[in-house]
């Protein structure tokens, strides 16, 4: 269980950074209105799948699921990577960075 909360802050801090880059980006940068209910609605959303995550680590921490190779800081860093990769794109966009899919690229040379 210690191992969970000792992840908490760095989950909250990229839940922080996917909000406040995607929320600057749509009214800075896209010009659209900005919305406290949209707000609201994200953080809402933001904090159940925070829980979600945490909650599956806290089960899989006290349940002998070994035989799925699932760990409870398997878990927690799934989602951190989550929320950090969404951030990430937020600034990226923020910053005018284009990605292109280079997998798309690739099947269409095999072709």
């Amino acid at each position: 269980m210690q191992e969970i909360i000792s992840y908490l802050p760095l989950l909250g801090i990229v839940i922080l950074i996917n909000i406040t880059t995607g929320t600057y980006y749509n009214v800075k940068i896209e010009d659209i209105s900005f919305s406290w209910n949209k707000l609201l609605t994200g953080i809402i959303k933001a904090l159940i799948v925070g829980t979600a995550f945490v909650g599956l680590s806290y089960v899989f921490d006290n349940v002998d699921l070994g035989s799925l190779n699932i760990t409870p800081t398997m878990v927690m860093l799934s989602a951190i990577a989550l929320y950090a990769g969404k951030g990430i794109q937020n600034l990226s966009k923020i910053l005018g960075i284009t990605t292109t899919d280079t997998s798309k690229t690739e099947e269409t040379e095999k072709s």
